[in-house]
Parts: structure tokens; C-alpha cells; sequence
């Protein structure tokens, strides 16, 4: 294929596209077969390494979803569709609103035992330090109470450790838990976009 056949289909697969978009399309692909031409390729192997305009146009299309969705459309039907849009707003929005807060209360759900794990080994472990350090001064008064103390602080430390310890362990496996969320999530809003082209 030649140059200009290239360029004329270029501007056929673009048709439905604005003239800005159009020209800025041309003027970056003239620009490239310029560069490949200053690099030796015959006006066939430039064109060939443009690659197929039909596929560069559903390329720009998937780039852009809201030119796509009014591409081909009369100027009363896109105007139909955004009052629609307008006006569906207190539905779609609402809808919209409450995904976004259910998916909220899953990362809540997600990291509340580790908040509360959390909780726990850091009042335990100050518990223990603060009941160690008091436990001599009770024990000069009342050395069953001081030893009671002692032990107390002894288990709020082994409390504290064990629960910092599953902190520890939850906190990678909720890390872990929230990526895969997030994953899923962007997988099935990017599914049900390319569904609704």
C-alpha cells in the first residue's frame, strides 16, 4: 500500500471521530512515517510498520470510552443521551455511591481485627511495663499483692507478645487479602466496561 491509499484509509476508519482528533491523529502518523522514512524503509515498509488504520481507529476508540460511546451518533441523540444520563443521575449515582460504600465497609471488615489485635498487644505490653515497675513498691507493703502483680505483668507481657505476634502474621495476610480485592475490583469494573462498548 502507498502512502496516500494509507492516509485516505486512515481517514475513513477515523470518520466518526472529531476534526481535532482527526488532524492530531494525521499529523502524529505523517510525523512517524516521516521518521521511518528518514530511517531507510521503502514507502511500503513504513506504511506496513504504521500498521492497519482500522486498528489504530479501535485502538483511539478503547482509549477514549466516552468518544466511543457517542461515536456514529446524530447531535439529537447525544444530546438525548446526556439528559438521560442527567436525569438517571439520582439512580445511577446512588447506585454508583453504594458500591463504593460497600467496598469501603470490605477494607473496614478487612482490618478491624488487625486494629484490634493491635489494641490489645499495645495495652497489654504497657500494662505489663507499668505493673512490673509498680509491683516492688507494692511488695514493700503487701508482698502477696506485689507478687500477684508481678505475675499479672508477666501474662499481660505474654498476652501482649502473642497478640503482637498475630498482628504481625494478620497484617500480611490482610495486606494480601486487600490486593486481591483491589484486583478483583478494577478486573470487574474494566469487564463491565469493555461489555458496555
Amino acid at each position: 500500500m502507498k502512502r496516500d491509499e494509507w492516509f485516505q484509509a486512515l481517514d475513513r476508519a477515523l470518520a466518526d471521530f472529531s476534526a481535532e482528533e482527526r488532524e492530531k491523529t494525521r499529523l502524529f502518523y505523517e510525523e512517524m512515517y516521516s521518521d521511518l522514512t528518514e530511517d531507510d524503509c521503502t514507502e511500503e515498509e513504513a506504511v506496513a510498520r504504521l500498521g492497519a488504520p482500522e486498528e489504530i481507529a479501535r485502538d483511539l476508540r478503547a482509549e477514549s470510552p466516552a468518544d466511543a460511546a457517542f461515536a456514529g451518533q446524530s447531535a439529537g441523540r447525544k444530546a438525548l443521551i446526556i439528559i438521560l444520563l442527567v436525569l438517571g443521575f439520582p439512580i445511577w449515582g446512588s447506585l454508583a455511591l453504594t458500591a463504593a460504600c460497600l467496598l469501603l465497609v470490605a477494607y473496614i471488615l478487612i482490618w478491624v481485627p488487625v486494629l484490634v489485635l493491635a489494641a490489645v498487644a499495645l495495652g497489654c505490653l504497657a500494662g505489663a511495663i507499668v505493673m512490673a515497675v509498680a509491683s516492688p513498691f507494692l511488695m514493700a507493703h503487701n508482698p502477696a499483692m506485689g507478687l500477684v502483680q508481678l505475675g499479672m505483668a508477666l501474662a499481660g507481657l505474654g498476652v501482649g507478645l502473642f497478640s503482637f505476634v498475630g498482628f504481625l502474621y494478620s497484617c500480611r495476610a490482610m495486606a494480601r487479602l486487600t490486593v486481591w480485592l483491589t484486583r478483583k475490583t478494577a478486573k470487574l469494573l474494566r469487564k463491565n466496561r469493555r461489555d458496555a462498548k
